[in-house]
């Protein structure tokens, strides 16, 4: 599959993950389940644009190297917001207001990349290279972190060369917090 089609789909897969984090604002649990779907979407397809695409297009983008450095900062905020999100509890008055900022943020550069890097990427890559970056593709997301790592933006052979340690340690880390979570809610609720 030509990794532009792997990653519009992505993009198209988010969009109903951030209306429901909208709507349940007022539901704490809920909140907290559908930001951690969110860390793991924007994680996974965040490391393929940053190990695959986006090296591949700086290697192309002469003058149009400005877009694609933009690109990268983008998803540095993105994930540094995102990574804040993640240490706020359910019950914090500003998880909400922080996701609805992230949603803003993260479907901006969206458009951004679908009318500018997609473009670029079509101008300056061959269909055979796009289609071998979406073969690549599956296998970075498989094993890509499903936690932000925002100071490793913009380093994509650190990324790949501590894939496998970082993504089964955000694995315990998610565990580890529905545990927690679960604890919690269970002690709130009358349990032991």
């Amino acid at each position: 599959m030509n990794i532009l089609t792997l990653l519009t789909q992505d993009h198209r897969n988010l969009t109903p993950l951030f209306a429901r984090a909208a709507a349940a604002a007022g539901e704490p649990e809920e909140l907290v389940h559908v930001r951690d779907l969110v860390s793991e979407h924007i994680s996974r397809h965040a490391a393929v644009e940053e190990q695959l695409l986006y090296p591949a297009l700086l290697e192309q983008a002469g003058d149009d190297r400005p877009a694609v450095l933009r690109a990268l900062e983008d998803h540095h905020a993105a994930e540094t917001l995102l990574a804040e999100a993640l240490q706020l509890p359910a019950a914090d008055e500003r998880l909400p207001a922080k996701l609805s900022l992230l949603a803003d943020d993260v479907t901006r550069h969206l458009e951004h990349e679908e009318q500018e890097l997609f473009d670029l990427a079509r101008r300056t890559l061959t269909e055979p290279r796009l289609e071998e970056l979406g073969e690549q593709a599956e296998r970075v997301k498989a094993m890509a972190p499903t936690q932000p790592h925002p100071h490793m933006t913009g380093k994509p052979a650190w990324q790949a060369a501590l894939a496998l340690p970082v993504h089964l340690t955000d694995k315990a880390l998610t565990t580890s917090r529905k545990l927690v979570g679960q604890l919690l809610g269970s002690r709130a609720d009358g349990g032991s």
